[in-house]
């Protein structure tokens, strides 16, 4: 499949992409297959020497960023948690 990229110039990094041309600077045609992760996570790549790299330092943080929102608590339970311990005493006035 044919697929353009835009770039940014100073770093490589893949900004987004598409089936279509663009008509702007810092596009880059290439070829992928019609399953690549790059369409769907064209910030995971960099371009480097005509071909598309995995950017496996800032694909962790990604994964990371996303485990934290997972496991983050709901708003409401963050709160009943902070009712309850000031009920029972666990928090005590500063």
């Amino acid at each position: 499949m044919k697929l353009y990229l835009l770039v940014n110039p100073q770093d490589n990094k893949v900004l987004g992409c598409s089936t279509t041309s663009p008509f702007i600077q810092n596009n880059v045609e290439i070829e992928v297959e019609d399953d690549h992760d790059v369409l769907d996570h064209p910030s995971n790549y960099v371009f480097v020497d005509g071909e598309i790299i995995l950017d496996e330092v800032y694909r962790q943080q990604q994964i990371e960023a996303e485990e934290l929102l997972k496991n983050k608590p709901k708003p409401e339970q963050e709160i009943a948690d902070m009712w309850y311990a000031i009920m029972t005493g666990s928090v005590k006035n500063a």
